[in-house]
């Protein structure tokens, strides 16, 4: 369930920088949101990109997880809602774990060539939208697992789905543009920074 929710986080700090990258004026939008780990286990919930926020919820084995991005002021935020608690990062400064490999592109794509050969190879409809396709090869011959392909909406730019080498997968579906509300990537009332005591119930660890 740990590495599940890496994969979660890493899926969606993509996302996310790669709307850094994108201009003030870039769509907002919703969707429906599938994550697929390399070893079946599946979860799914809401996507959202505001202006130059992102908001993603996620309900997994009966776990709620929440992700904020500010993308203007680089803060991520992990909401455990079950306990009303946060914890706050800096975006620059997320761990890159098995993150390492190519970033999503928008249309150009951001290519290490030291480690990936990238290739546009066409168009095609995926989940109802018409997107440009991407094939990331690593050349490291064992480094299958970062392997990536991408399919990126070609009119509000973000993937809508993603395949990666070990079998996981994301995907957007009932995608729904338009401005979106503020309120969406504010931290709820009543939750409070991350506290260990409090997990435990007020506890003290032996």
């Amino acid at each position: 369930m740990k590495r599940f929710c890496f994969v979660l986080f890493s899926t969606v700090l993509l996302l996310a920088s790669a709307a850094i990258a994108q201009p003030p004026t870039m769509s907002q939008f919703s969707a429906d949101m599938t994550s697929k780990s390399a070893k079946g286990d599946t979860a799914t919930g809401k996507f959202y990109m505001g202006d130059r926020k992102t908001r993603m919820d996620m309900t997994s084995h009966g776990m709620e997880v929440r992700m904020l991005f500010d993308l203007k002021a680089k803060k991520s935020y992990m909401l455990m809602v079950a306990q009303h608690m946060y914890m706050e990062h800096n975006i620059d400064e997320q761990p890159k774990g098995n993150m390492a490999g190519p970033s999503v592109p928008s249309f150009k794509p951001e290519c290490d060539p030291d480690h990936f050969t990238c290739k546009s190879v066409g168009t095609e409809m995926v989940n109802g939208r018409l997107c440009d396709k991407w094939v990331y090869t690593a050349k490291d011959a064992g480094n299958e697992a970062a392997n990536q392909t991408t399919w990126v909406d070609m009119k509000i730019r973000v993937p809508v789905r993603v395949i990666h080498g070990d079998g996981s997968q994301m995907d957007f579906t009932n995608i729904k543009e338009g401005p979106q509300e503020a309120s969406l990537f504010e931290l709820p009332a009543g939750y409070q920074p991350f506290n260990p005591m409090g997990m435990m119930g007020g506890r003290k660890p032996h």
